[in-house]
């Protein structure tokens, strides 16, 4: 073999290995940017699952939770339609009922302490509801004439949780959200067990693995090449391998037309992987836009639920006012049945006022007697004395004295009139 022959086996070997080398790089660039393609997809199709799973759990939550739960049962039938509409209603009623009968009592009652004459504005006697004030005795009942619109409001308010409870449950659980999850799982699960662009990987990497062969083979041949021209061979070894490279190089053109069929089939199934997941793109663009729209009417209904939020504010401070109204007229009842038994042991005390006084003007008259008797006998001393005395002694001896029959003793009292 001459040497010619064997630089002309180096230089194809070499010059298709390069090529192929080229071809082979720009197939795998295309076929690895195709698979961060496919990784892209698979990312957002699991970021898409999980966003409908979010709002799955939201719509879920929103129905069950807050509007079945916190709204229906917890706030219209529990807190508004039996504690307010019923149990506030009837405490109402019960303790304006109380003060009202408590004040018609003490309307019904005589003040016979203070005489008719003392009552300057006109002769009918003064009652025990005329010493109390009234500005309270009513409160409850203008809180009760308040009801009807608080009743119109909770009605309200339930037709409006009627509707939105229907449109959450039907048309976004049911209808929408249903829609959406069967839509994804038709377009984007898998099938027979075995994800979307699967198929198309494992032709990928298949027909890599073709490539690399054939790169490997092309080496292969290139380095025997190199080997033969550098000689030192043993005879045997040199002509066994002179036989296999003359064979190879007269099947390169063969082998790099197979190559180029392999990188047609590389970009057939690259361009049948681009357009099935264009057609994918525009499922999950279709979807994406549905997920949008069931999120603003999400937020549509989380906007709503602000006026459930301040009727409930406005009959929460409508309850909180009649509680402590109520307590109120608690403590005016209590203060009236107390004012009303304190009146009646006032009596009693006018009564035993009266009788000390009378005992006072008793005791008082006794000692006027005892005075009187006492004067009595002084008056038959003194003129003993004198008829015994009187004719020696000088009437200045003791002037004004001697001759004076004036009681000794001069009494002055009072006794107030109970």
């Amino acid at each position: 073999m001459k040497d010619y022959e064997l630089e002309s086996f180096l230089s194809n070997a070499r010059k298709t290995l390069t090529e192929a080398q080229v071809l082979c790089q720009e197939a795998s660039m295309r076929i690895y940017e195709a698979k961060n393609e496919l990784s892209r997809w698979q990312q957002d199709i699991s970021k898409l699952k999980f966003m409908i799973a979010c709002i799955k759990s939201q719509g879920d939550f929103l129905y069950k939770n807050v509007l079945k739960v916190g709204i229906g049962e917890n706030l219209i039938r529990t807190e508004w339609s039996q504690v307010v509409l019923v149990d506030l209603i009837d405490k109402m009623k019960h303790w304006q009922n109380e003060l009202s009968t408590r004040v018609a009592r003490l309307d019904g009652i005589n003040n016979t302490l203070i005489p008719k004459s003392k009552n300057l504005e006109n002769d009918t006697p003064l009652r025990l509801g005329d010493f109390i004030p009234r500005e309270n005795v009513y409160i409850l009942d203008e809180r009760l004439k308040e009801i009807p619109i608080i009743r119109r409001q909770i009605d309200n308010i339930k037709s409006q949780y009627a509707n939105m409870a229907k449109k959450v449950s039907e048309q976004l659980m049911l209808n929408k959200l249903m829609n959406l999850d069967s839509s994804f799982e038709k377009n984007f699960s898998q099938l027979e067990g075995r994800d979307f662009g699967e198929d198309y990987l494992d032709d990928m990497i298949n027909l890599e693995h073709e490539l690399v062969e054939y790169l490997n083979s092309l080496t292969d041949h290139f380095d025997k090449c190199q080997l033969l021209q550098k000689g030192n061979l043993e005879e045997q070894y040199y002509e066994e391998l002179l036989e296999i490279v003359t064979k190879d190089n007269g099947e390169l053109s063969s082998v790099f037309e197979t190559l180029r069929d392999t990188i047609t089939d590389v970009d057939q199934i690259l361009l049948k992987f681009t357009k099935a997941l264009e057609k994918k793109m525009i499922d999950k663009t279709s979807i994406h836009s549905r997920i949008n729209k069931i999120i603003n009417e999400l937020h549509k209904h989380q906007e709503y639920l602000v006026i459930f939020q301040d009727i409930s504010e406005l009959i929460s401070t409508f309850k909180e006012t009649c509680l402590q109204e109520i307590q109120i007229t608690k403590e005016l009842c209590e203060f009236y049945e107390n004012f009303e038994a304190s009146y009646f042991k006032l009596l009693e005390e006018a009564e035993r006022r009266r009788l000390m006084a009378k005992d006072m003007e008793n005791l008082i008259a006794q000692c006027q007697q005892k005075l009187r008797n006492l004067d009595a006998e002084d008056h038959k001393l003194r003129e003993k004395f004198l008829a015994e005395n009187g004719n020696y002694l000088p009437e200045t001896i003791w002037p004004g004295k001697i001759d004076d029959f004036s009681p000794l003793y001069s009494l002055q009292y009072t006794i107030k009139d109970v």
